[in-house]
């Protein structure tokens, strides 16, 4: 079952992220709080709805795993902007009713809501965001999908101030990522809100490809060798010696941890 009240909901928030809310005398069960100076909302009605706002992606990421910790799974509907405000909703009453209001009337707050998203289908891993022809990813080369990923992480950085953008785009890398395990990588299963975590497996593989291009060959070597792949060429003569695999290895030994994840741990 979902968590009881409002009360037990920031209680969890408090006790996960270290933060304070603030109560406000209201019938909706609202508190707001701050993480990293960034202000965050949570409008809970038991068995009714359980509504949150925050300022920025970075915001809701930390806030969205407790949600569904305290709705024991549940996912959410919908997401939408307000104002400047992500906000998700979880309406455990009358969904199609909120559904129509939502179309008719705006939002809680405004009569005008943007960027309006069904959520329940949408892992990251499996969501390949806005990439186009997303279904000759699976046929890709190891050498066509590290150049794929390194492309498009060098353009999240250049727009990391577009929110929506940014978000499309994450998706697209994490969906990336997670096609490396047919290399032999290795991640914990996608679930709902969950992010392809970037394993001491998958730095290696990266990093194997990336010192090699961005670093071994120079600048007029590593276009040569676009030049030769992109006609069809033979490019062994421009390609890392070695095995990525060695790499981490040697990061094992070094470091004595767990070669599969930089921050996971198993459920």
């Amino acid at each position: 079952m979902p968590i009881e009240n409002v009360e037990k909901l920031c209680d969890l928030i408090e006790k996960k992220l270290g933060v304070k809310t603030n109560y406000w005398n209201n019938p909706y069960g609202w508190r707001e709080g701050k993480i990293d100076d960034k202000r965050f909302n949570v409008f809970f009605v038991p068995d009714k709805y359980l509504v949150i706002t925050a300022e920025s992606e970075e915001i809701m990421d930390k806030l969205m795993p407790i949600m569904l910790e305290a709705m024991n799974g549940i996912i959410p509907l919908w997401r939408y902007n307000e104002f400047s405000d992500i906000t998700i909703e979880w309406d455990l009453d009358n969904p199609e009713l909120r559904l129509e209001e939502l179309q008719t009337r705006g939002g809680r707050f405004s009569n005008k809501i943007t960027n309006f998203e069904i959520l329940s289908d949408r892992v990251y891993g499996l969501d390949p965001g806005n990439i186009v022809d997303f279904e000759k990813v699976p046929d890709m080369s190891e050498v066509d999908l590290y150049l794929t990923i390194s492309r498009l992480k060098k353009f999240i950085e250049d727009i990391k101030g577009n929110s929506k953008a940014n978000k499309e785009y994450r998706y697209a890398i994490e969906y990336l990522i997670y096609q490396t395990r047919k290399f032999g990588l290795t991640f914990p299963e996608p679930k709902f809100w969950r992010h392809v975590p970037e394993t001491q497996e998958y730095q290696a593989w990266y990093n194997f490809y990336d010192k090699h291009f961005h670093g071994t060959l120079t600048e007029k070597e590593f276009d040569t060798f676009i030049g030769i792949k992109q006609s069809g060429g033979d490019i062994s003569s421009y390609m890392p010696a070695g095995n990525w695999r060695d790499a981490l290895k040697s990061n094992q030994k070094s470091l004595g941890t767990d070669p599969r994840v930089k921050g996971y741990t198993k459920e």
